[in-house]
Protein backbone atom coordinates (compact mmCIF):
# COMPACT_ATOMS: atom_id res chain seq x y z
CA UNK A 1 0.00 0.00 0.00
CA UNK A 2 1.51 3.29 -0.84
CA UNK A 3 2.02 6.08 2.17
CA UNK A 4 0.24 8.81 0.43
CA UNK A 5 -3.36 7.13 0.13
CA UNK A 6 -5.11 6.82 3.29
CA UNK A 7 -5.42 3.53 5.31
CA UNK A 8 -6.73 3.67 8.47
CA UNK A 9 -3.89 1.43 9.68
CA UNK A 10 -1.07 2.84 7.94
CA UNK A 11 0.22 5.61 5.92
CA UNK A 12 0.05 9.16 5.91
CA UNK A 13 -3.04 11.29 5.62
CA UNK A 14 -3.53 14.12 3.38
CA UNK A 15 -5.63 17.05 4.15
CA UNK A 16 -6.30 20.06 1.11
CA UNK A 17 -7.07 23.25 1.24
CA UNK A 18 -7.77 25.46 -1.25
CA UNK A 19 -6.55 28.50 0.64
CA UNK A 20 -3.02 28.04 0.75
CA UNK A 21 -1.86 30.22 -2.26
CA UNK A 22 0.87 32.66 -2.01
CA UNK A 23 0.31 36.36 -3.88
CA UNK A 24 2.65 36.92 -6.09
CA UNK A 25 3.39 40.09 -8.16
CA UNK A 26 3.01 39.64 -12.19
CA UNK A 27 5.63 42.30 -14.22
CA UNK A 28 4.71 41.12 -17.30
CA UNK A 29 2.74 43.68 -18.56
CA UNK A 30 5.37 46.29 -17.63
CA UNK A 31 7.80 47.41 -20.12
CA UNK A 32 10.42 48.67 -17.34
CA UNK A 33 10.06 47.41 -14.24
CA UNK A 34 13.17 49.47 -12.41
CA UNK A 35 11.31 52.17 -13.83
CA UNK A 36 7.88 51.15 -12.84
CA UNK A 37 9.33 50.22 -8.93
CA UNK A 38 10.28 53.91 -8.86
CA UNK A 39 7.30 55.46 -10.16
CA UNK A 40 5.28 53.11 -7.64
CA UNK A 41 7.48 54.27 -5.00
CA UNK A 42 6.53 57.79 -5.49
CA UNK A 43 2.91 56.66 -5.57
CA UNK A 44 1.93 56.64 -9.77
CA UNK A 45 -0.36 53.19 -10.65
CA UNK A 46 1.52 50.78 -12.62
CA UNK A 47 0.82 47.91 -14.80
CA UNK A 48 1.15 44.37 -12.07
CA UNK A 49 -0.95 42.07 -11.64
CA UNK A 50 -1.57 40.14 -8.14
CA UNK A 51 -1.58 36.57 -8.57
CA UNK A 52 -2.29 33.67 -5.97
CA UNK A 53 0.30 31.01 -6.27
CA UNK A 54 -0.04 27.09 -4.23
CA UNK A 55 2.13 27.08 -1.95
CA UNK A 56 5.17 24.79 -2.60
CA UNK A 57 5.10 23.15 1.01
CA UNK A 58 2.64 21.19 3.17
CA UNK A 59 2.27 21.57 6.99
CA UNK A 60 2.62 18.37 8.80
CA UNK A 61 0.52 17.51 12.42
CA UNK A 62 0.32 14.86 14.79
CA UNK A 63 4.22 13.90 14.49
CA UNK A 64 4.23 14.23 10.67
CA UNK A 65 1.18 11.61 9.87
CA UNK A 66 -1.22 14.20 8.80
CA UNK A 67 -0.08 16.78 5.64
CA UNK A 68 -2.49 19.91 5.07
CA UNK A 69 -1.28 21.30 1.14
CA UNK A 70 -3.02 23.16 -1.10
CA UNK A 71 -4.89 20.12 -3.85
CA UNK A 72 -2.85 21.22 -6.75
CA UNK A 73 0.27 20.12 -4.32
CA UNK A 74 -1.08 16.56 -3.17
CA UNK A 75 -1.93 16.21 -6.91
CA UNK A 76 1.69 16.71 -7.99
CA UNK A 77 2.32 14.49 -5.05
CA UNK A 78 0.30 11.70 -5.58
CA UNK A 79 1.33 11.45 -9.26
CA UNK A 80 4.98 11.70 -8.18
CA UNK A 81 4.26 8.44 -5.64
CA UNK A 82 2.86 6.74 -8.85
CA UNK A 83 5.48 7.53 -10.65
CA UNK A 84 8.50 5.96 -8.39
CA UNK A 85 5.92 3.55 -7.46
CA UNK A 86 5.59 2.19 -11.07
CA UNK A 87 9.65 2.52 -11.54
CA UNK A 88 10.34 0.18 -8.43
CA UNK A 89 8.02 -2.76 -9.30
Amino acid sequence: MSPIFPNPYDGVRIIEDITLTDMVEDWSKVRSPSRARRRLRQGHRQNIRFLQVPKKRAFSIDGGRTLIMHPEMARQLRAMTIVARDQCG
